[in-house]
């Protein structure tokens, strides 16, 4: 059997996800875990093959929700089982939901900012497959990393590897739209006759040298 341990990397404006246990390439998979106050501490896991877990980077107003998804990928034999930890920062963002995509539960703690994917039933996954939803709220501007960490040890012979592919959330102050100010013309007529008629203003300065005095504005009228 092979052993997979970790557990949860703290640190300021930073979203860990912790990947604890991953599937087998038998039919059947068998692991244990113990939970400690960070999350999953320890799994143990049989024939388990490659792996790539990914998360999004995902960008938005502060205020405004976002969502990023959590996928396994490029699958080598059947991943069974998985347990995921993810903390963030409530500084910069705060988590409101987790959907399940392939079957398992998810669980949000808001009091530990933490969100907990987990599935120990799975008929085994063997393409590209998004394992969960999860829906943040940005509170305020800010990036905060999003990185998946796994630590392994005990590994039996046909044990690969897990990749993991960091992510980031990134908060931006919204800016309000800036109004246009809209002009308005007097219309001005394109025919002949007494139907129509043209207006020309004319703008006339006069200095009179000899009185030192006079401007007039004269508006005429165009036939």
């Amino acid at each position: 059997m092979g052993v997979i341990s970790s557990g949860v990397l703290a640190g300021p404006a930073k979203v860990t996800l912790v990947v604890v246990a991953v599937g087998a390439l038998a039919a059947g998979v068998y692991f244990a875990y113990q939970i400690g106050p960070g999350g999953a501490r320890t799994a143990v896991a049989q024939d388990v093959s490659f792996v790539s877990i990914t998360i999004d980077s995902i960008v938005s107003d502060v205020g405004r929700e976002v969502e990023a998804e959590l996928e396994a990928q490029d699958i080598e034999g059947a991943l069974d089982a998985w347990f995921i930890v993810v903390s963030y920062d409530p500084d910069v963002a705060t988590a409101l939901d987790c959907t399940p995509r392939a079957g398992g539960v998810c669980e949000v703690d808001s009091a530990a900012s933490l969100v907990r994917v987990v599935s120990i039933d799975s008929a085994g996954l063997l393409e590209d497959t998004v394992l969960a939803t999860l829906t943040f709220r940005c509170e305020a501007e800010g990036a905060s990393e999003l990185s998946l960490r796994s630590e392994l040890g005990g590994v039996p012979e046909n044990f690969r590897e897990v990749e993991t592919v960091d992510g980031t959330i990134t908060c931006r102050e919204s800016k309000a739209a800036t109004a246009t100010p809209e002009i308005s013309l007097p219309p001005t007529g394109t025919g002949s006759g007494a139907t129509s008629s043209n207006w020309t203003a004319v703008l006339v300065l006069a200095a009179l040298a000899t009185l030192g005095t006079g401007a007039a504005l004269n508006l005429r009228q165009t036939p």
